[in-house]
């Protein structure tokens, strides 16, 4: 599978449009468009800075099969940039999940499940911050 197909992939699966994935990656939009269909993967900083923001491993955008040990040890080499305060629509979908997480506490084990699957590398910064606040 071509660079670009995953890379739309992981775009598609977190319901992200092109305009949305470019403010997200600090990008020009033509870009963005570009890497969707390119069929070699950018260079090793981009595709660092891509796998940082959009919450994935660098193996994860390759396409390679890693353990979870690996990819925690990928994410450590890559140099974290500060992440972009979320607007639009994750800045709504956050809000509502954590809503969500302190008005419906009898959904919160399933809440931790979703995240676990979900977002696997930040599962414990995002169950934090859903616990932040919410006693």
């Amino acid at each position: 599978m071509r660079f670009g197909d995953r890379f739309r992939a992981f775009l598609r699966a977190r319901g992200l449009t092109q305009v949305e994935a470019a403010k997200l990656l600090g990008m020009r939009q033509g870009t963005v468009s570009y890497y969707c269909n390119v069929d070699h993967a950018p260079r090793p900083h981009i595709l660092r800075h891509i796998a940082d923001r959009l919450g994935v491993g660098v193996a994860d955008l390759m396409g390679e099969k890693t353990s979870v040990r690996s990819r925690i040890r990928l994410r450590e080499q890559s140099p974290i940039t500060s992440s972009p305060q979320p607007n639009g629509p994750f800045s709504t979908a956050a809000k509502n999940l954590k809503r969500r997480w302190k008005k419906k506490p009898h959904e919160r084990d399933a809440i931790r499940h979703l995240v676990a699957v979900l977002f696997l590398e930040d599962a414990k910064d995002i169950l934090a911050w859903l616990e932040r606040g919410s006693s």
